[in-house]
C-alpha cells in the first residue's frame, strides 16, 4: 500500500531515528507500507536485533488502518 506524504511525516514518523516506522519501505513507485507482507518477519527480527534504525511499530499497517 502506497504511504502519502502527510502519513509519512505523521504515523511513519519518517527521518525521526527509532521513532520510524520499521515497516516502511521506498521502490521505484515511492513509500510503501510493508506491515502485514511477507517482509513483515524480517523486519521484525532485524529491529529486535538492532539492525536497522527504525525500531516503532507505529499503526496496525496502512491497509488495515484506512
Amino acid at each position: 500500500m502506497r504511504i502519502s506524504r502527510d502519513w509519512l511525516r505523521d504515523v511513519c514518523k519518517i527521518g525521526k531515528g527509532a521513532s520510524c516506522c520499521r515497516y516502511v519501505g521506498v521502490g521505484e513507485q515511492g513509500f510503501r507500507c510493508l506491515k502485514g507482507t511477507n517482509l513483515q518477519s524480517l523486519l521484525d527480527k532485524k529491529a529486535a536485533d538492532k539492525e536497522i534504525v527504525a525500531q516503532s511499530d507505529n499503526c496496525a499497517g496502512l491497509a488495515r488502518a484506512n
